[in-house]
């Protein structure tokens, strides 16, 4: 009789393994940002500034625990770590987690992360590129254009610190996504965002999150009168 309860024993530690590695193996990586639409449910896991990866580590996933609470990793929060893509037009993207904290603007600083509201008013919205540097998604906030930082590579600080037009000397800008749930009902995706290329006019552009527009090689003829803007 106790032999086979320590079979049983043995038999169930096999079962709650198997389990977990099949639960592990659910999680699939981003490798592009086609893979992101309306309604993904999302990991995040960043980067040190040297590129190390802290992908599947649980303990380093962006989390907040509550409403007012800062944006930190799931070791610090304890809870907050799954997050849901939903439209929020144009382009742009809001962020929920499952406590129901959206990602909120409160400047860029280098001293203090950034806060997380419970209300969608005060979200702030979300523009994502895909970094071929270090093989991730960045997170650009449609207020001043910046990007989310894993602050000094502490992987438990993160704030809206790096400038969309110099933010490649590390990899701090730069996070690994896990999909967890592919979106469902809406097939709009982020990836317009993601250097977007346009006609206007006659003339083609590349559209870049940082609201700059470069002027593209086409065949053009006769006189081309390029504008100061471009929607």
């Amino acid at each position: 009789m106790i032999r086979n309860l320590h079979f049983y024993k043995w038999f169930v530690a096999v079962v709650v393994l198997i389990c977990s590695t099949i639960t592990m193996s659910a999680q699939t990586k981003v490798t592009s940002l086609s893979q992101l639409k309306a309604g993904c449910v999302i990991k995040i896991y960043p980067k040190d500034s040297d590129g190390t990866s802290h992908y599947g580590e649980s303990k380093y996933a962006l989390a907040c625990s509550g409403d007012g609470q800062s944006l930190t990793s799931y070791e610090k929060a304890g809870s907050g770590e799954e997050w849901t893509l939903e439209d929020a037009g144009d382009g742009y993207c809001y962020l929920k987690n499952n406590n129901g904290c959206y990602w909120a603007y409160q400047g860029y600083s280098c001293s203090e992360s950034l806060q997380c509201t419970i209300n969608k008013s005060s979200a702030v919205k979300i523009s994502l590129t895909w970094d071929s540097k270090y093989s991730g998604v960045c997170f650009w906030n449609a207020k001043d254009g910046r990007g989310l930082n894993n602050l000094e590579g502490y992987n438990y600080m993160y704030n809206w610190w790096s400038d969309p037009n110099n933010y490649s000397r590390d990899a701090n800008t730069c996070f690994d996504i896990a999909l967890l749930k592919e979106g469902s009902g809406n097939d709009f995706d982020f990836s317009m965002g993601e250097n977007a290329e346009i006609v206007s006019n006659g003339i083609k552009y590349k559209l870049y999150p940082s609201k700059k527009a470069e002027v593209l090689k086409n065949d053009y003829s006769g006189d081309i009168i390029i504008p100061e803007t471009v929607t």
